[in-house]
């Protein structure tokens, strides 16, 4: 088995889409760099108030061509600066649209920056994913974070996906990595 990544996303934009439609992310696109931070800090932000949806594309794969695709890792990295706040909901994006199951598993973020892990190794979120999906410039992950007590603040820092995948052929494992942070790859 090989992996790839963790890549970062280039491109990212802030979604309504009931029910995650009731606060927007201010500079989302800071998400693509670990120096900066996307936020919510509206005095409305509270429970059980969803944002926006946060979805990341452009992660930069290179999975070889007729590559098995085991499992996709998704780690997001926040906190609350103030009130209190969980990661409601979770998926996989490709081309507009969600793919495979969602994880609505909640964990209460905390108020340090820490990084919360979805997926595996060996979880493919239920979807049917292939090279062709992966290195897609619209394949990614959206998320939404809710407010869990009245003025609810909350910094993000970045998402960032893993892939592991077995080479056609079977057993020849690759390794691939690039992370774009802060206007180059790395």
């Amino acid at each position: 088995m090989a992996t790839a990544g963790p890549n970062y996303s280039t491109t990212w934009a802030s979604t309504s889409s009931t029910p995650y439609d009731d606060d927007t992310w201010v500079s989302v696109a800071n998400l693509s760099s670990a120096a900066t931070y996307a936020t919510i800090t509206a005095s409305s932000y509270d429970s059980p108030d969803y944002s926006y949806l946060a979805i990341g594309t452009a992660f930069g794969f290179s999975i070889p061509s007729g590559a098995t695709i085991n499992g996709v890792t998704v780690e997001i990295n926040g906190c609350y600066t103030a009130g209190s706040a969980s990661i409601a909901y979770v998926a996989l994006h490709n081309a507009g649209s969600v793919i495979g199951t969602a994880k609505t598993t909640d964990p209460s973020i905390t108020a340090s920056y820490a990084t919360y892990t979805f997926g595996s190794s060996s979880d493919t979120w239920s979807a049917s994913l292939s090279d062709t999906v992966i290195n897609s410039s619209t394949f990614g992950v959206r998320f939404s974070v809710q407010a869990d007590s009245p003025n609810t603040d909350i910094s993000f820092n970045w998402a960032r996906i893993t892939v592991e995948y077995t080479a056609a052929g079977g057993g020849a494992s690759y390794s691939s990595s690039a992370q774009f942070i802060g206007g180059g790859f790395f």
